[in-house]
């Protein structure tokens, strides 16, 4: 399983930290040059204090860490599975990128917005596949809050919703 997040503020920091502590490759992309990397840096040293504390075995980092790549750019994410957007709550970027984003991924690939403020639906809008859509909100600070809402948009399958629930149980987060 490979997860892209685009976006590596807070947010996409912590979802990919998750997810790599559930042992899926992520690919970690941001418009903004080297933002990816200085927050890759950024887990491995409050990683690196857990282990410090003897809460994490040193291993772990390690291999946590590994499983974190910086994307270049947005057409590095066609090996992914799913895709888990945290950029900033504006709706004409949000759907530039994913319109973007349908061209470049898997027709299977699950698109999700981390949005807490934007209609799935409002975003889903200008994909031609608007069904493989949804909402995948995490709290902040991601690798302490447990929960996820699963929000879906007027035309998200009960697949994908299906999927982003065994997804959320692998992140370690409780999906509601």
């Amino acid at each position: 399983l490979v997860l892209g997040v685009i976006g590596a503020g807070a947010m996409g920091a912590g979802i990919a930290q998750v997810a790599a502590a559930g042992g899926i490759d992520v690919l970690l992309f941001d418009s903004h040059d080297g933002a990816a990397a200085k927050a890759i840096e950024g887990i491995a040293g409050a990683l690196a204090k857990r282990v410090a504390a003897g809460k994490m075995p040193e291993q772990d980092l390690g291999q946590l860490i590994a499983r974190i790549r910086p994307a270049k750019a947005i057409g590095d994410f066609a090996p992914c599975d799913v895709v888990v957007e945290a950029i900033v709550e504006d709706l004409a970027v949000k759907q530039a990128v994913f319109r973007e984003l349908e061209g470049i991924v898997g027709a299977e690939t699950m698109l999700t917005s981390n949005t807490s403020s934007l209609p799935i639906g409002a975003i889903a809008v200008v994909l031609e596949n608007p069904a493989r859509m949804a909402g995948l909100h995490f709290f902040n600070p991601v690798p302490v809050m447990k929960l996820v809402e699963i929000v879906p948009g007027p035309d998200t399958t009960e697949d994908i919703l299906q999927a982003l629930h065994v997804l959320s149980g692998r992140l370690g987060r409780t999906p509601v």
